[in-house]
């Protein structure tokens, strides 16, 4: 696959392997014994505080590699918390290329089992006690034989608060999402943070409004969408 626009390229196969291979490194790198975690009390004042949401490009980085997109994103975190921001969010499904463009078996094996214990989150547990930010991590979540694209939360002492799965699954040209993800289970929720109350939906999410409302309704003071759009698959000359 190529993205005429970012002059980024990949082969699937050579893709999933690059993960692999980056799963393995940080398996075995990667700790948190040393990781106290202070629940956030239930309730929190309001209070100002920056948010910042990171972007960034394909463009210059090796070809059906992964590990580019890593370190781009936990670099970018260490920037957002360095200039002062307290809420960081980065984009759905960030490790590597947009991969739903089409239908490769092989990239089924870019999820991850027990999300909450993944090699991911656990790394920006590390990132969100370092900073004491709020971390909303996306990626993508095998259940059994069940497939989602998920976002975790991470609070900024470094606890899991609890997942969300994406409800809204597009399918259509250059979107393929319903052969990779399953409609969420978990319902729109909303989590007490160090910040404040955060709803989090993904991507396709925020073109129904019940997702807005149902958070609202559970007091988010804030709302997130990430979102992998950036161009049209099928059209790079679109503005999404």
């Amino acid at each position: 696959m190529t993205d005429a626009f970012t002059s980024y390229s990949y082969s699937p196969k050579s893709l999933a392997l690059s993960f692999q291979n980056l799963r393995a490194r940080e398996e075995a790198t990667t700790t948190l014994d040393a990781l106290i975690c202070n629940p956030t009390p239930d309730k929190l004042p309001p209070s100002p505080f920056v948010a910042a949401a990171v972007q960034f490009t394909a463009a210059g980085l090796p070809n059906s590699e992964v590990e580019g997109f890593w370190n781009i994103v936990l670099q970018a975190v260490r920037t957002a918390a360095e200039q002062g921001a307290k809420l960081i969010l980065v984009p759905e499904l960030f490790l590597g290329p947009y991969f739903c463009q089409s239908q490769e078996s092989c990239l089924l094996s870019l999820a991850c089992e027990n999300v909450e214990q993944c090699f991911i989150v656990q790394r920006f547990q590390q990132l969100a006690k370092q900073y004491s930010v709020v971390l909303p991590v996306s990626l993508f979540e095998r259940d059994n034989q069940v497939l989602y694209n998920t976002v975790v939360m991470v609070d900024a002492d470094g606890r899991v608060l609890g997942k969300y799965r994406k409800s809204h699954i597009p399918d259509g040209t250059g979107y393929q999402e319903k052969f990779y993800f399953s409609p969420g289970d978990t319902g729109f929720r909303v989590w007490k943070t160090k910040v404040g109350t955060i709803g989090v939906a993904i991507c396709w999410d925020q073109w129904f409004p019940e997702a807005a409302r149902a958070m609202a309704l559970q007091g988010a003071d804030i709302l997130l969408y990430p979102t992998a759009i950036g161009t049209e698959p099928q059209d790079p000359t679109l503005d999404s």
